[in-house]
């Protein structure tokens, strides 16, 4: 397929890196993605990474998970 000339990046953690998945994204989000782009939309269906997008000023949109499910159905 035709690129059109768009650059795409795959952010990745380092092997044996085992720290949570919002310690981790907050870092990409730090260090190689707001430097370079204005971030205003996530999608992330992990509460912990939902939460560390809204600190950091960036809406989100939560696709139905396990999370919302519980939260749903708590008693």
């Amino acid at each position: 397929p035709q690129d059109y000339g768009r650059k795409y990046h795959l952010l990745m953690r380092k092997e044996n890196d085992y720290r949570p998945s919002s310690v981790v994204k907050e870092e990409f989000l730090k260090n190689d993605i707001l430097p370079y782009y204005k971030a205003t939309l996530a999608f992330d269906d992990d509460k912990s990474n939902k939460d560390m997008f809204l600190n950091n000023g960036i809406t989100v949109l939560q696709p139905y998970s396990i999370d919302v499910h519980n939260l749903i159905n708590s008693d």
